[in-house]
């Protein structure tokens, strides 16, 4: 964990880092002639943003301008209401938002105090006894409490937010999407606050988003739907999505072990509902690990399809309950119904649940298991509840809930290494982007996402902040068909690879094979190869396979 102080050597890292992030995509214009005027078109932009630093002043004079719009800029930062997970990652956020607006309201998410894991306790008290962000907390409101049209007018009333001002709401699982048309109404009507957009982290928020914009029209044709900018969808979340996957196996490996002298990988069947980026990275990672048979099923016939052509078993829900003694849930959208469970296979003794998400969203089959024996033996609800359900056939069968269905990973702290500041610094440019549209008087609105020129900016800037990385300069390979040799490898005292993978299998993993209508750079042919290599479990390697993804074309190196 980082240490909440701010002054550790990985606090120092991350600070450089999202200053960088906010110096490259600032809003504030810009005192050089290299610069135009807000009426510059929209690719002159994205063009700018590719670079990693946008400021250059050429004079002293330039840079004492610009000093001096940055002032008055925080003069008019707008306020922040913003959804927070209670992870160690959490203090150099905050502090990085601090110089993005004014931080207003803090909203955790999850379970309330009494019900958070150890390490979720301390965060919260930690941010509560904090100077600068302690008068934000607000821990009577959940995300049913914002269902309430009322107690989301009156929450930001109270948060001493001046009429007229400017806010941006940074959010997290859709918390705010209940009550957007109420939110946009006084905006219009009463002319209380002046929201600049909405910033949403998750797909599961994207897509409620979505829906809510859908009644705009028809509510009332003069209420403009506001922006939303996303980022479920951008390499950098796929990245975080990757590692989440991997840390709800860990997770729930690690509880079995700990509170029920059990192993994931003595469960012969186990499956996955929903095979989106989450749920594809949980079937992987328990292929990779060699437990049991894994069994997949989505509700979309098309991803079913992905899913058998990763070579996974695809089945039905009542298959699956049939055969499955293990089921990770990850959908967002109640995977599981009580009646579900009615219908698990008669060979089965005890069926284990593990949600990648809240339960509220992730299932419905709480109201169902109360009616029933609960048989709660585990000392802390964070690890898992217990009940017993009479199937169809009149048989018993044991139901036990890791986390009391909440995500499993969170309950184990949920590391997901340097890569989450990737996604984090995507919310940030989101935020800042509010705030150019603002200042540029856009007229976009809806769902927006970051360009791909964005993106591949914010990757480049992760590595150049936390590249811990083992670079080796390979040259003169002539042929595709080299193959490294192990032994070499670890005998040489020259800077080789530390991966004995075979450069044709490497193209072809990284796809850069040479398209047949296109001239792009053949790497094999270059003269000189740049590999980079990432510790196992990093979490690095994934951002860098993104940014090669995109970028592949135009320079000459290979991960």
């Amino acid at each position: 964990m980082e240490l909440t102080e701010g002054t550790s050597t990985v606090a120092l890292q991350v600070q450089k880092f999202f200053k960088a992030i906010r110096t490259t995509f600032s809003p504030v214009p810009f005192a050089s002639n290299e610069y135009k005027s807000p009426s510059d078109d929209e690719q002159s932009r994205k063009r700018r943003a590719t670079m990693p630093k946008l400021v250059h002043c050429t004079s002293s004079q330039g840079a004492e301008t610009r000093i001096t719009t940055e002032i008055t800029a925080r003069q008019n930062d707008p306020f922040l209401i913003i959804v927070v997970h209670l992870l160690p990652t959490l203090p150099e956020y905050l502090r990085a938002l601090k110089h993005i607006g004014c931080i207003k309201i803090i909203i955790f998410k999850g379970a309330p105090d009494s019900e958070r894991p150890q390490h979720m306790r301390e965060m919260a008290e930690w941010v509560k006894n904090h100077e600068d962000f302690g008068k934000a907390i607000h821990p009577e409101v959940t995300k049913s409490y914002l269902k309430t049209p009322d107690n989301v007018v009156e929450l930001i009333m109270n948060a001493e937010i001046p009429k007229g001002a400017e806010i941006i709401i940074m959010d997290i699982g859709g918390y705010f999407a209940p009550c957007l048309v109420d939110v946009v109404r006084h905006q219009t009507s009463e002319k209380k606050w002046k929201l600049l957009g909405i910033v949403e982290d998750t797909e599961n928020g994207h897509q409620k988003y979505n829906e809510a914009l859908q009644s705009f029209s028809s509510v009332s044709k003069d209420l403009k739907q506001p922006r939303i900018y996303s980022v479920a969808r951008s390499q950098m979340k796929m990245t975080e999505d990757y590692n989440v996957g991997k840390s709800l196996v860990r997770a729930a490996d690690s509880i079995l072990r700990e509170t029920l002298d059990l192993r994931l990988e003595d469960h012969l069947t186990v499956g996955v509902i929903g095979f989106g980026k989450i749920g594809t990275s949980i079937a992987m990672h328990l292929r990779q690990q060699h437990i049991g048979k894994v069994m997949v099923y989505d509700v979309n016939p098309a991803i079913m399809i992905r899913a058998a052509s990763h070579d996974f078993i695809i089945c039905s829900k009542e298959q699956m309950l049939q055969q499955a003694s293990f089921i990770f849930c990850a959908t967002g959208n109640k995977a599981l119904m009580f009646n579900d469970l009615l219908r698990i296979g008669a060979n089965t003794d005890r069926l284990t649940i593990a949600s990648c998400t809240s339960a509220d969203d992730e299932l419905n089959i709480h109201e169902g298991l109360k009616k029933h024996r609960h048989d709660f033996i585990s000392p802390d609800s964070n690890d898992f509840t217990s009940h017993t359900i009479q199937r169809q056939n009149g048989t018993d069968v044991k139901i036990i809930l890791l986390s009391d269905g909440n995500a499993t990973n969170f309950s184990r702290r949920a590391v997901l290494g340097d890569s989450i500041r990737s996604v984090q610094a995507a919310m940030m440019v989101c935020a800042l982007n509010l705030r150019r549209s603002n200042l540029e008087q856009k007229s976009d609105s809806g769902i927006l996402t970051l360009t791909n020129e964005e993106e591949m900016t914010i990757a480049r800037l992760w590595l150049e902040h936390f590249l811990k990385l083992d670079t080796c300069l390979i040259t003169n390979v002539g042929s595709a068909d080299v193959t490294l040799d192990t032994q070499n490898v670890e005998s040489s005292d020259d800077e080789l690879p530390v991966d004995p993978m075979p450069v044709t299998q490497l193209k072809q993993h990284l796809g850069l094979e040479r398209v047949a209508d296109a001239d792009p750079i053949d790497f094999m042919d270059s003269e000189r190869k740049l590999i980079i290599v990432a510790n196992r479990g990093s979490g690095k390697t994934a951002v860098i396979s993104a940014l090669i993804h995109n970028v592949r074309n135009y320079y000459d190196f290979i991960w």
